[in-house]
Parts: structure tokens; C-alpha cells; sequence
């Protein structure tokens, strides 16, 4: 469910921006990461990913009620928010600090030189609703690391701030996966 946004509901995220993209470079191209990270740091992109449950996730948001819900998957966080803005017809605007994500992640974006918030996020969820605390308090008794990280507006802009600057967030792009492993991702 995606096209339910309404002005005024808190977008959360659960789960981890980019961390399934991770694991998948970590698997492709595990010898060239040996060789610039820590074994530990690899195993645990692999373990977090393994462990990932949407199913807790959807569950509360259905016992909850929420206006859209959607799975970050090809195309990471900056996609879903694309996405769930572009079906509701509305703005948003979130706070970069506040998406949630994994150091190893982005030492393995840096390393490739991609960008984090626009990898496959498979296994990590963006709600809207009216209880965006209730939602995080929820997921957060049940082990699921949440967070609201911003708004819906009533405009058609969507902001991404970071610190005191904005920016606007680009149209949808391809998943950063295809840059790194040259196919589909």
C-alpha cells in the first residue's frame, strides 16, 4: 500500500537503509572487500541481512492502522520516498540524520564508491501514519530498530535536509547495485 499519504502523517523507516545491497556486494565481491575490511565487518552485514523480518514489521503496522507502507527495495531509502510520494500525490520532508543505517554499510558504499541511501534495501520498511512514536515504540519492544524521519507536507516538494541544508530528491534512479555489479539489480 503505498498511494495513502496524507499532509501531516510522520514517516517512519524500520530496518536498515541499504543493508541488503551490502550483503550482496559482500557476497559478489568478497575477495576484493577482504582485502580493505575487517572479516568481522563483512560478517556482520551477512548476519544483520540474514536476520531481517518484514513480517514483524507489517504485522504492527496493520494492528496500528498506517496510511502506506512499502518495502525499500531496489533503489534503497531515496527510492521508497520517492515512490510513496510520487502515489500519494504529496511532499515530504526528512531528516538524513535520522535514517537509519549501518556503519559497515557505508564503509562498503565508500569502498565502491556508492551511494548508501539509493542501494536495496530489501528487508527494511517506510510508513506513513498519524502514531509515527506508537510505531517506533512498537517495533522497538519487538527487536526491530525504527525511527520517524520526517513528514508528509501538503506540496509536491520533497526535501531531504542535513543539518541547515536542503536539498531536493531527485526523480527515482536505478539501484546502485547495477553500478557496482554492471547488471540488473
Amino acid at each position: 500500500m503505498t498511494g495513502s499519504l496524507k499532509p501531516g502523517d510522520e514517516l517512519v523507516m524500520a530496518g536498515w537503509a541499504g543493508l541488503d545491497g551490502s550483503a550482496v556486494l559482500v557476497k559478489e565481491k568478497t575477495d576484493h572487500l577482504k582485502r580493505v575490511l575487517p572479516e568481522r565487518i563483512l560478517k556482520n552485514i551477512t548476519e544483520l541481512a540474514a536476520s531481517s523480518d518484514t513480517g514483524i514489521i507489517a504485522g504492527i503496522c496493520e494492528l496500528e492502522g498506517v496510511s502506506a507502507m512499502m518495502e525499500m527495495s531496489e533503489g534503497g531509502v531515496f527510492g521508497a520516498l520517492w515512490d510513496m510520494g510520487a502515489a500519494s500525490n504529496v511532499g515530504f520532508e526528512v531528516d538524513l540524520k535520522r535514517i537509519l543505517i549501518r556503519q559497515e554499510s557505508i564503509e562498503v558504499c565508500e569502498i565502491f564508491d556508492i551511494n548508501p541511501y539509493l542501494l536495496r534495501s530489501k528487508g527494511a520498511v517506510l510508513i506513513g501514519t498519524d502514531c509515527g512514536s506508537r510505531i517506533v515504540d512498537r517495533l522497538t519492544e519487538e527487536g526491530v530498530n525504527a525511527a520517524v524521519i520526517g513528514y508528509v507536507t501538503g506540496d509536491a516538494d520533497r526535501v531531504v535536509k542535513n543539518g541547515d541544508s536542503r536539498r531536493y530528491l531527485e526523480p527515482r534512479h536505478p539501484d546502485e547495485l547495477e553500478k557496482v555489479l554492471d547488471t540488473k539489480a
